[in-house]
């Protein structure tokens, strides 16, 4: 059981964290009854950027405009509006399992609970403005760094298998230092990997082509990620990750400056 201070902020902030969080889980049917598309993700990653600098814990509002230009990148269609409100809707309705917590009391338990994302979405007419509050637990996962900072310039970028693989890389854990200058994550090819990347039904073979397919297309806009390599070890087949340390190019408005963030590093 890990400690209080490992997941509760201080309490007059009426927000608090569980202990084990990670975005990986809002990718995956099992944590999440609905898993979230790269679309939701963008929507999302947008929205918590935006509750930051928010006056209330848990609060914040947006024109529909500024959203839907951080989530397509340029100026929205007809039908964006319509398909973003349905992203919005899934989101509103998207429960995550969340272990060792207890979502009523906000304070650390044994057992497992269903929580939802928001507390609240709303869209007014007239100049059509967003008006939402997460729920406490992910409020308070945004304050403490829990939850990423996802570069929406990259995530546009990305086709939707590339852009869960990069999703699950940026908000998962098990980085670890390799060199100097880089470190490793290494992921097998298991059934977690297949269902976070939507791959379940791909036989195993197929499996491997769309993932060699996505690690390519991720290490082609990420300049952080050195190498993405699917290899065959004696345990069996893994998805071996080499990310530079110490770049992070967020908020990046083109794909050039992520490249030359990254080069300065080296």
């Amino acid at each position: 059981m890990p400690s209080s201070t490992q997941a509760l902020l201080p309490p007059e902030s009426g927000l608090w964290m569980p202990p084990a969080f990670g975005l990986d889980q809002l990718l995956r049917s099992r944590s999440c009854r609905e898993p979230l598309e790269p679309l939701d993700l963008r929507a999302l990653a947008f929205l918590a950027t935006r509750l930051g600098s928010a006056r209330l814990p848990t609060r914040a509002e947006c024109s529909l405009a500024e959203l839907a230009a951080a989530v397509y990148g340029r100026p929205p269609g007809g039908s964006d509006r319509r398909t973003l409100e349905s992203s919005l809707h899934r989101l509103e309705a998207a429960v995550v399992t969340l272990h060792g917590c207890d979502l009523v009391a906000g304070r650390l338990s044994r057992g497992v609970t269903r929580a939802p994302l928001f507390r609240a979405v709303a869209i007014e007419s007239g100049p059509a403005r967003l008006r939402y509050e997460f729920s406490p637990w992910l409020a308070g996962a945004v304050a403490q760094g829990g939850f990423p900072r996802l570069d929406l310039s990259i995530l546009r970028a990305l086709p939707t298998t590339a852009a869960r693989l990069w999703a699950l890389l940026e908000g998962g854990r098990g980085f670890e230092p390799y060199t100097e200058t880089l470190e490793l994550h290494t992921l097998r090819l298991d059934g977690y990997l297949h269902e976070a990347l939507a791959l379940g039904h791909a036989r195993e073979a197929e499996a491997r082509r769309c993932l060699r397919q996505a690690a390519a297309q991720v290490a082609g806009a990420d300049p952080r990620y050195a190498r993405l390599e699917v290899r065959l070890i004696r345990s069996g087949w893994v998805l071996r990750v080499e990310r530079r340390i110490g770049t992070a190019p967020y908020d990046h408005a083109t794909r050039a400056d992520a490249v030359r963030a990254a080069r300065k590093v080296g």
